[in-house]
């Protein structure tokens, strides 16, 4: 066996392992002392990035979830005052029963006119002052109110004078609804999602001239689930013939260019009605989606046994909620819900005008059986309302639920990955002591090899 004293290769191959030993040893402590298995990008590169990305979905469940408990209060806010509200109305209901009976006479009824009144101030109130966080929440500042934009597409139709039969189709499917039926015929919804303007007579043409009539249909769709307003005006423009319009509407448009200006406008729920008005009426009130209206009422067709062309150049508009308010109830872009929440002001419940007195006692009881009428009207929107921001909040608490067992989810295999095995690092630790202590003591040895080489010199 050789015996060098110039370099000890045994020593330094023992200070190797023993400096391998100290960094396992090390490494073990730190993800004894941290919890983590992954400490540094280095410590496992791709399982850092998995862990970093499931991370940044957990805190995310972590918001999200706080955001809906945000919206549950704020829903819960606006219920107590939709609460409040349906017991004045209530109130104002039994008041109006009351003023109904004629062993009341119209003094007593002026006492329980000066209630409604102050009940109906009330309702204003209240309405005005429900607040969350400084936000009004029944002042109809936070309705659904819409965005137009607009699309274009061109039919032409043949008709015969009397009456007038076109078809629009729709340009987008922007809905669907089942088959409706109105007075008149007026307007049907088919399956195929086509508006059919069906018996509008109206128009009185010379018999020589083509005629051109373009029409603005406008429908819309609510991406939430509430009512929406929305005003819009129809302008017509005409060329070449000439008609008469009703009496009412007190304009005669001759042989060249000219037009009129129409409104839509909903008495009812749900539909949109078209009408030719004076110019400066506009207004819209609807549902989900609308229905468009031509009543034959509005014009006087004269047969002078010709026909003519006509051709509708339709604008379908698309509209989508921009002022309801948006719940962020997801980890990621664009997971969100909307709500929305009416006006409850007495004027937007047709409270405004409530009386129950009259000049005599048979105009008083009438005018209490009308607000009877009214008053039930009011609260079944106030119900209808409360019932909406109930299903809401049940909606919200559901999605609290779903997302606390995503969250779950992703914080079990976030921790598969990063967090330290205690059990197999105690045991890491333990196999590390050794290999140091038995590491220390064969380099001691083997620093001291090399004096056997003096033992030589001696002789």
């Amino acid at each position: 066996m050789a015996i060098r004293i110039n370099t000890n290769l045994a020593s330094l191959s023992a200070q190797r392992n023993l400096g391998t030993s100290n960094q396992q040893l090390n490494k073990t402590l730190e993800r004894l002392s941290s919890g983590l298995r992954i400490n540094r990008a280095a410590d496992d590169a791709a399982g850092l990035a998995v862990s970093e990305k499931l991370r940044t979905q957990i805190k995310g469940f972590n918001q999200a979830t706080a955001n809906a408990q945000d919206a549950i209060n704020l829903i819960s806010t606006a219920e107590s005052g939709l609460d409040q509200t349906s017991q004045i109305l209530q109130r104002m209901r039994e008041l109006s029963i009351q003023s109904a009976n004629d062993t009341l006479v119209n003094t007593d009824r002026a006492k329980i006119q000066e209630e409604i009144n102050q009940l109906r101030l009330e309702l204003t109130r209240i309405a005005e002052t429900t607040e969350y966080n400084t936000r009004s929440l029944l002042d109809g500042s936070i309705a659904n109110t819409t965005k137009i934009e607009a699309s274009t597409v061109e039919i032409k139709q043949s008709f015969r004078v009397g009456n007038v039969n076109a078809t629009i189709p729709a340009l987008q499917d922007v809905f669907q609804p089942h088959d409706q039926s109105f007075i008149g015929g007026a307007v049907q919804f088919s399956d195929d999602s086509k508006v059919a303007i069906i018996d509008v007579p109206g128009f009185q043409f010379v018999p020589t001239l083509d005629v051109a009539f373009e029409l603005k249909v406008v429908s819309y769709q609510n991406g939430a689930s509430a009512p929406v307003s929305v005003a819009i005006e129809l302008y017509n423009s005409l060329s070449g013939f000439m008609y008469s319009l009703d009496p009412a509407i007190a304009s005669t448009y001759t042989t060249g260019t000219g037009g009129f200006k129409g409104n839509v406008f909903a008495p009812g729920r749900g539909h949109l009605y078209l009408a030719t008005t004076p110019p400066n009426a506009s207004s819209v009130v609807g549902n989900s989606y609308g229905l468009v209206e031509i009543p034959a009422s509005m014009f006087t067709l004269t047969d002078i046994g010709k026909s003519a062309v006509i051709q509708f150049t339709g604008r379908r508009n698309a509209v989508t909620t921009d002022s309801a308010l948006t719940f962020h109830v997801g980890a990621n872009e664009g997971q969100f819900l909307k709500m929305g929440v009416q006006d409850m002001r007495a004027s937007a419940l047709r409270m405004e005008t409530l009386n129950v007195l009259g000049t005599t006692d048979q105009d008083s009881r009438l005018k209490a059986q009308n607000a009877i009428g009214a008053i039930d009207a009011a609260l079944d929107y106030v119900n209808t309302n409360r019932s909406r921001l109930g299903a809401f909040q049940n909606r919200l608490e559901y999605t609290i639920q779903n997302l606390q067992i995503s969250k779950e989810n992703l914080t079990a295999s976030e921790s598969r990955i990063r967090d330290a095995d205690i059990a197999a690092e105690t045991a890491n630790l333990t196999r590390a002591q050794i290999l140091v202590q038995a590491g220390t003591s064969i380099l001691s040895q083997a620093n001291i090899a090399p004096q056997s080489a003096l033992n030589l010199l001696r002789g």
